[in-house]
């Protein structure tokens, strides 16, 4: 109801406020009154019928135990016992026999009082065995065996069972076969024998239906309305009277009282939907409870007071009318008018026209609310703005829907994320399992946001565009909230993560790259390392033996020294005596001996100086294997930094979600720029091993080159000495030509006291660059073994 109609109730209700208070008094005075005469009228009916029916019920139990005890009736038990003896259980015997006419011609007068004079329907006798021996009426149960037979269900076989058990009972109704389903009771009681120790049979009697309708409709014609209905337990209608209805209203609770025990009167909406006054109470049979309920139009009882309670409106409706067109004409002046213009505008706003102009200057009270509802769409004006501005400043996809999971917006990233153009407003009152399309994981994220309203953080999962092509996406989704906790919707916040997968793959995979050359590296380092040492340990062996050459070298510059003392001796001694020539043969003798040793050690540094070569020739290949390895771990130092600079400026665009991978890619880096360095160090020493291998081998060759010059002019003083000899041995005459010889040789054997002077210099130095070339080469294994130690913190 409007705030209109309110204020016009509310202005009728005071003002005709005492005239109701007394009309409704008195009517319901009245009212009450007629209420209670239709009450006791339709109670005293109902009182009447049950007494009635518990009395036929009480007479019918004493009847049917009346029935059990005359003689003739258990005497006929006797006689029929023979004729059923031999049926067979759950099957009928057959009773369309001469035999059984004449026992039932026989055994029949006892019956007949009870259903020609007393009025029961039927009369019937079943045995002990539950087989039915006798019906006054010759009916179809008469053979049957109520223990497996058809009516072993039936109300026939309650009654019997309940006289079995020492009971005078009341079978109530129920569909009865022989009868077509018609409903049918009995009462029963049991036929015992003469002792009174033994049951031997029942003796049932069907109920008159008929006559409980006669006590049901007795007394009617009084001008009213009235029906009267017997309810079993089940709820169902037993017997009614003429008037009755076989039905019941849904919520009929007087049924309900009565089949507890009740007794009372209530008002309540009949089978029909009219307003029915209900007396109930309950009925015995024996040990069956019924209901009685006697019912009667509640618009005949009221009948009176609703002619009194229509005067009474009548002349409320004029006083009203009068009320109304008064109140009318002054709400609509003060209050709806401008509370129409005032909806107006909340209704635009609600609308979303937030452009919409506000009523015009009201007063009093209404403009206070005027005023209260502008500054009140102001603000909300403000706050959906900033809502909005902060959706649409979100560059990653996204996009909120309400609680029914439809959209209600969505951001162009996500558009073009999903390939479905630029048209947000073909989106807009969707659900989301339509804007993902298959990616059912997606929404059945938003699905479980809005049900456990909660927030659902990292969940990846690949996305397919409408496009084909496949993407690596993490789906972050929140419930959203209005100001009362009250749920409005959930926001999506969806992550291409696609590149930075790809990337880290790639990471991944150079690292594996990077690792297996990493392992070659260190086995070729390795045996650089072990090449070094043994190179390191031939040069040691050279440089021993180019000391051994320089002391050797010595001995023979001593014995040579010697020598050329000698030839100067003899030489200044020729033109003096004979004698000379001797000890010049002896000196002569000496100093080929000499030369001879000389010749020996020559030959010796030209061995050691040839392999010193060959040695140097090694290192330096060696040398140069490791710089190309260098050069390759250079290379792929190089790589790794350029991809992890890469994965770095991935990571960065990814923002929180690649920073854990930045920290990975800035180690690598980190890693690759020590690679570099050592490789640069690595290289250097490479480098000036390469350079102390060439100068070592530049001057192994020109000591060679010495070393054979040296062994010339051995050789050439070993054959004048070999003169000298011969020409002492064979005439000392010839000494003016020995002195001239002599002189000669003393020339010869200052040459070769300068020429192995200079194998000296040359062997020291060879020495020298041999203790310089095992520092390289110890250099070198050092290099080797610091590559190795880097290349296993590379691994990690």
């Amino acid at each position: 109801m409007t705030l209109k109609y309110k204020l016009i109730a509310f202005c009728l209700a005071i003002s005709i406020l005492p005239l109701a208070v007394t009309a409704v008094v008195s009517l319901r005075q009245a009212g009450g009154i007629l209420g209670e005469q239709a009450f006791a009228g339709l109670a005293a009916a109902r009182d009447s019928r049950k007494e009635a029916l518990e009395a036929a019920a009480a007479t019918w139990l004493r009847e049917a135990a009346i029935l059990a005890k005359v003689k003739e009736v258990y005497n006929g038990v006797g006689m029929l016992r023979d004729y059923f003896m031999l049926g067979k259980p759950g099957q009928r015997v057959e009773t369309a026999t001469d035999e059984y006419k004449d026992l039932y011609d026989y055994v029949a007068p006892p019956f007949a009082p009870f259903t020609e004079v007393l009025g029961f329907e039927d009369a019937l006798v079943v045995a002990d065995d539950g087989r039915v021996y006798f019906g006054a009426k010759g009916g179809k149960e008469v053979g049957e065996d109520l223990k497996a037979g058809p009516l072993k269900d039936s109300s026939l076989a309650v009654a019997w069972k309940g006289a079995m058990a020492g009971k005078i009972v009341f079978a109530d109704f129920a569909p009865y076969a022989p009868l077509g389903g018609e409903p049918a009771a009995f009462v029963a009681a049991p036929i015992k024998n003469h002792t009174g120790t033994m049951i031997e049979a029942a003796a049932i009697l069907r109920v008159p239906k008929a006559e409980l309708g006669r006590i049901m409709g007795q007394g009617e014609g009084t001008g009213m309305t009235r029906e009267f209905l017997l309810l079993g337990t089940d709820g169902g209608v037993r017997v009614k009277s003429a008037a009755g209805q076989d039905n019941l209203a849904a919520n009929d609770t007087a049924a309900a009282k009565g089949l507890a025990g009740e007794t009372g009167k209530e008002t309540s909406e009949g089978p029909d939907g009219n307003e029915t006054l209900t007396a109930f109470a309950p009925v015995a049979f024996g040990d069956v409870g019924f209901a009685l309920l006697a019912r009667t139009p509640a618009d005949e009882a009221f009948a009176a007071a609703k002619g009194l309670r229509h005067v009474s409106l009548a002349v409320a409706g004029v006083t009203a009318a009068l009320v109304l067109l008064a109140v009318t004409v002054f709400l609509r002046r003060e209050i709806l008018s401008p509370l129409a213009g005032i909806l107006d505008y909340l209704a635009a706003v609600t609308r979303g026209d937030f452009a919409a102009l506000a009523p015009s200057r009201l007063k009093g009270e209404m403009e206070a609310l005027r005023t209260g509802l502008t500054r009140m769409v102001a603000e909300i004006k403000n706050k959906l703005g900033f809502s909005s501005s902060i959706l649409k400043a979100i560059t990653l996809p996204c996009l909120v829907t309400d609680t029914h999971g439809l959209v209600t917006f969505v951001n162009p990233s996500l558009l073009a994320l999903l390939g479905l153009g630029d048209d947000y407003k073909a989106l807009l009152g969707r659900p989301a399992s339509e804007v993902f399309g298959e990616n059912t994981s997606i929404s059945d994220q938003l699905a479980g946001c809005l049900n456990d309203r909660a927030c659902r953080l990292g969940v990846e999962s690949l996305l397919d565009d409408r496009q084909g092509r496949t993407r690596h996406v993490r789906l972050d989704t929140a419930p959203l909230y209005d100001l009362d906790e009250g749920l409005i919707g959930a926001f999506a916040l969806v992550v291409d993560l696609t590149d930075i997968r790809s990337t880290e793959a790639l990471v991944v995979s150079r690292n594996e790259t990077l690792r297996r050359v990493a392992g070659h590296a260190e086995e070729i380092a390795r045996h650089v390392a072990d090449s070094a040492e043994a190179l390191s340990g031939r040069v040691v062996t050279v440089s021993d033996g180019a000391m051994a050459q320089t002391a050797q070298l010595q001995e023979t510059v001593g014995a040579i020294e010697g020598l050329n003392q000698a030839l100067d001796a003899v030489a200044a001694g020729a033109d003096g005596a004979a004698s000379g020539a001797e000890a010049a043969m002896a000196q002569a003798k000496a100093g080929r001996e000499a030369v001879e040793q000389t010749a020996r050690a020559i030959a010796q540094v030209s061995d050691l100086s040839g392999s010193l070569r060959t040695s140097m020739d090694a290192l330096g290949s060696r040398a140069a294997s490791i710089g190309g390895i260098i050069s390759v771990i250079s290379d792929i130092a190089d790589q790794t930094n350029l991809l992890a600079l890469n994965a770095a400026i991935e990571a960065a665009r990814a923002g929180d979600a690649g920073r854990g991978f930045a920290v990975v890619a800035d180690e690598v880096r980190k890693l690759a720029e020590k690679t570099m360095n050592a490789t640069r160090e690595v290289s250097s020493s490479v480098h000036a091993v390469l350079a102390a291998v060439d100068d070592s081998a530049t001057k192994a060759v020109r000591a060679t080159e010495a070393v054979a010059q040296a062994d010339g002019l051995v050789a050439r003083s070993g054959a004048t000495l070999a003169e000298i000899v011969s020409s002492c041995e064979g005439a000392a005459l010839a000494v003016r030509e020995i002195a001239a010889s002599a002189k000669t040789q003393a020339t010869a054997h200052d040459e070769i006291n300068r020429a192995v002077y200079s194998i000296g210099e040359v062997a020291e130095e060879t020495a020298r660059d041999m203790d310089e070339a095992a520092g390289a080469v110890s250099d070198l294994a050092g290099q080797a073994g610091e590559l190795m130690r880097l290349i296993e913190e590379m691994r990690g």
